[in-house]
């Protein structure tokens, strides 16, 4: 009984967390599908000039390709797609205190039951929902996996800051970290403040965009919960703010592709079906 509401919680969460990735992940499994259907062939963008055609060909080749996965005309297409079946999740016994186990154990009870892959064949349609699962389940690891290093109580993802616009929406949440990779402070407030006009752009480099991922420690999600919402919490609406006033420390890493528009708003939800519309 306990087990299976373990389970559940476990199934509960990383559905959650889906939700918050699955705007990369759509991303991601658009290019990997297109890689899928015109393989690489290990050109170099930093070739000479003479192989500047063939990139550009390619290039359009692949944009082709981008127009009709969207269009759904290649969805009954068959290609050869590579899968990978995941062991028994280590996870769930992070739940009766597996943040107490050793680093070293954990790792050891990973490799007994590594990944395997094969290879079958799918049309279009089958392998967009494997691939996007398989994105999905790569972000949450990896941020997941920022937990390795036993100093963090709590990880997060952040990219760069998009635009100047963004920088000064207080619906786009801002961090700046130290230089070991973790969270000083979250702000809708444009930080850090540039006191020279032509440091600006300066300023919103040392920034990141945060993504509203987490993955948490049982020990500190207890914690968490039993205090109550800080000052600064309270001040700028932001639940991660009670972490850093408790004395935690929040690894951030970053993503490999920028996470598509955020919906905060009525008028992200406006450009959020533009951009899925094109």
């Amino acid at each position: 009984m306990i087990r299976d509401l373990v389970e559940l919680a476990i199934r509960i969460v990383r559905d959650e967390q889906r939700k918050v990735v699955e705007s990369e992940a759509q991303r991601l499994t658009e290019e990997q599908l297109i890689d899928v259907l015109l393989p690489p062939t290990g050109y170099d963008q930093d070739q000479d000039q003479a192989d500047t055609d063939a990139a550009e060909r390619r290039r359009r080749s692949r944009e082709k390709l981008r127009v009709q996965l969207r269009s759904g005309d290649l969805e009954d297409r068959v290609v050869e797609l590579t899968v990978e079946t995941k062991g028994p999740p280590v996870g769930l016994m992070a739940t009766f205190g597996m943040d107490q186990i050793d680093p070293d154990l954990q790792g050891l009870m990973e490799r007994l039951v590594p990944p395997q892959s094969k290879t079958r064949s799918v049309d279009i349609r089958e392998a967009r929902k494997i691939v996007f699962d398989q994105q999905c389940d790569k972000l949450i690891d990896q941020c997941a996996e920022l937990l390795d290093d036993s100093a963090a109580d709590l990880s997060t993802l952040a990219s760069p800051i998009a635009s100047e616009a963004d920088f000064n929406n207080p619906n786009v949440v801002k961090v700046i970290l130290n230089e070991r990779q973790e969270a000083i402070y979250f702000s809708r407030a444009p930080i850090p403040y540039s006191r020279n006009a032509d440091q600006r752009d300066s300023a919103r480099q040392a920034a990141l965009h945060h993504h509203g991922i987490y993955a948490y420690r049982c020990s500190v999600l207890r914690r968490l919960v039993a205090a109550n919402p800080s000052p600064l919490e309270i001040a700028e609406k932001l639940e991660q703010l009670r972490a850093l006033s408790l004395g935690m420390i929040i690894r951030v890493g970053r993503p490999t592709i920028r996470p598509g528009h955020g919906v905060d708003t009525e008028e992200d939800l406006v450009t959020a079906a533009r951009e899925l519309a094109e």
